[in-house]
């Protein structure tokens, strides 16, 4: 038997105990260690495999540290469920699964559900550590290895369907966020229900289980990228003496490197000069990079032409560039625009002559060695996704030990998680209802009061709580009651307002209900109201009158305590004949008092037809629409 520690990462003995960890909210803790692991191939170790004190292979990746190089970093290809020791010193699973049999709301149908609270982790067993430090050695010579956990930017756990599709049940929730660390574990609390009734087999099958999809970032530095060049100050003048009367490959070194095309033309540039070294390493990550590249380039171009031209020249050739800059002015008239390009064109001729001069009259050459390195190592995220199956299937216990064991715990709903959930039914549109406000509440023996509220309306088609929750039943929870017999009897107190679209057919009720012994899922209407259908059969107005062409309107009276409803009814044709009508939906407070009504028929001429015997209320479905007939107030 298993240790009945008061945790939710280990197992639970007693079912009032699970029902409050249930309740918790579960969330991973921030890892502030600012561990720097190193992207680069020359410093991470793949595909290390190494067996697990239950036989399993696993398969882990190894990062050297950035800057300490004993210490290590493992990511696994895998999620797990966490394990622990019982009191026999048995490995197992930090996994509990909640199974209960339920009464649906619809269909009365007696359904299973289940709840699983589990812990994952993508920890390294502890018995394979060493394996792993020795494999670690042998790569790379170093005797004192220190390995931990990669520490993690993001992790989450899907849970998938068998065809590796994310499930689409919206109550459902499939992702949980958790730890920062490989080494934190990330408690998961999940509604099993969504998956079906397979899934509970699976889970205690010998070979089955529900895949799982981890998701992982992480950052990491990556190797040196970026460029360097190497070269001597001398021959980089010789290179522009001999250039100077080659405008395009001097003007270069006066344009931005802003571009793509300028940086690859100003290296191939480079290469032309003797003995100058230029090596350029890819940097991966976004463009921001890039960005910094083409601020490093244009400060060496810069340099380079510093220590090349003088100032009197670099002034020159930046006033160039500024009136060049002025043609693309809109604002700029033709006038003055020819005046510019005159300008342009005697500035250049005036550069050109200087760049054939000036470098010949620098004063304070540089000499020596030319060197710009602008490698480093950049922090990158990485982004990676690993599977995983959820099952008790490698421990070797039986449906009935994990029973026993307390892995597995079957509750009766209604005897251990007594509540109420009364339904919302769908409104019929020929209620001719604007709005329904529902109050309900329930005080305990102790004195606390529960209350909830529920609103419909007419344009929504939908309930909805005050806030706007589209929620479509009220649900009382009786565990806080003491009182056992209230608990199977309770009483609430009830309010509805109904505001009706037709004349004088609005009501608000307010009563005490008192459930039965076992109504668990009471219709929260059918307790206030009664929903009377008047059916058309018992209106035909042919019966009546014996001319299919002499009626114009009948008037529904009915009248239950202090309310009295009145509503016109029109027939309904067919091939020009007068059919019974369509039935009356009406809706009216129970009250326990008796109902009266009467029809009133209209003839188009001659003396009214009046009808005032009791009417008979019966039950009809499949209402009848058809043409109007004239309204009374037309004759």
């Amino acid at each position: 038997m298993k240790s009945t520690t008061l945790n939710i990462s280990t197992k639970i003995s007693a079912k009032a105990t699970l029902l409050i960890a249930l309740l918790l909210c579960f969330f991973g803790v921030r890892n502030t260690t600012f561990a720097q692991p190193s992207l680069a191939a020359e410093n991470v170790i793949n595909d290390i495999s190494v067996t697990t004190a239950l036989g399993k292979r696993k398969t882990y990746t190894v990062f050297q540290d950035a800057a300490v190089r004993e210490q290590w970093y493992y990511m696994p290809n895998e999620l797990r469920v966490a394990e622990e020791r019982d009191v026999n010193n048995k490995v197992r699973p930090k996994m509990t699964i909640l199974r209960y049999q339920y009464e649906d709301m619809m269909t009365k149908e007696l359904k299973e559900g289940g709840v699983l609270v589990a812990t994952f982790t993508y920890a390294m067993e502890p018995e394979v550590v060493e394996t792993v430090k020795q494999q670690i050695r042998r790569n790379t010579g170093i005797g004192n290895i220190r390995l931990s956990a990669m520490p993690l930017k993001d992790a989450s756990i899907n849970f998938l369907a068998d065809s590796d599709k994310f499930l689409a049940d919206i109550d459902a929730k499939t992702e949980f966020k958790g730890a920062t660390s490989a080494s934190q574990e990330i408690p998961v609390f999940y509604d099993l229900t969504v998956l079906g009734a397979s899934s509970f087999k699976a889970l205690v099958s010998s070979n089955g289980g529900i895949p799982i999809r981890a998701n992982i970032t992480y950052n990491g530095l990556s190797p040196d990228c970026g460029y360097s060049i190497e070269g001597n100050w001398n021959n980089v003048y010789d290179y522009f003496e001999k250039n100077t009367k080659k405008e395009a490959g001097v003007k270069i070194w006066f344009v931005k490197a802003g571009g793509i095309k300028t940086k690859q033309e100003l290296r191939e540039e480079l290469n032309k000069i003797q003995d100058m070294k230029v090596e350029v390493m890819p940097c991966e990550g976004p463009d921001s990079l890039n960005a910094l590249d083409n601020a490093n380039l244009t400060a060496m171009m810069k340099t380079i032409r510093e220590a090349v031209y003088s100032d009197s020249l670099l002034d020159r050739a930046s006033e160039l560039e500024s009136l060049k800059s002025m043609l693309v002015n809109n604002s700029v008239d033709d006038t003055t625009k020819a005046r510019i390009l005159d300008m342009i064109t005697e500035g250049g001729k005036s550069l050109k002559l200087g760049y054939q001069q000036d470098t010949k009259k620098v004063k304070r050459k540089n000499s020596g060695k030319l060197s710009f390195d602008f490698t480093q190592r950049r922090m990158l995220m990485r982004e990676t996704s690993f599977g995983g199956l959820l099952s008790f299937s490698k421990y070797g216990l039986t449906e009935e030990q994990l029973l026993s064991d307390g892995y597995i715990i079957d509750i009766d709903v209604n005897s251990d998680f007594p509540s109420v959930v009364m339904g919302l039914p769908h409104i019929n549109p020929d209620l001719n209802l604007n709005a329904l406000i529902l109050e309900v509440s329930y005080r305990n023996s102790d004195g606390t009061i529960h209350s909830q509220a529920r609103k419909w309306d007419s344009i929504t088609q939908k309930w909805a709580t005050p806030m706007g929750k589209q929620i479509d039943y009220l649900r009382f929870n009786m565990i806080g009651e003491k009182n056992k017999s209230r608990a199977g009897t309770p009483t609430f107190e009830m309010k509805l307002q109904v505001v009706s679209a037709v004349p004088n057919a609005s009501f608000t009720i307010e009563k005490q209900v008192q459930l039965n012994q076992g109504e668990r899922f009471p219709d929260a209407l059918e307790l206030l109201t009664d929903h009377i259908i008047v059916d058309g059969s018992i209106l035909d107005f042919g019966k009546i009158t014996n001319n299919d062409e002499d009626l114009a309107l009948a008037k529904l009276e009915l009248q239950r305590g202090e309310l009295t409803i009145r509503k016109s009814i029109k027939p309904y044709f067919i091939n020009a004949s007068a059919a019974p009508p369509s039935p009356v939906h009406i809706l009216l407070p129970k009250t326990g008092l008796p109902t009266a009504g009467k029809v009133t028929y209209f003839r188009k001429t001659g003396p009214t037809k009046s009808v005032v015997d009791a009417m008979p209320v019966q039950l009809g479905e499949n209402t009848l629409l058809g043409p109007d007939w004239p309204d009374a107030g037309d004759q």
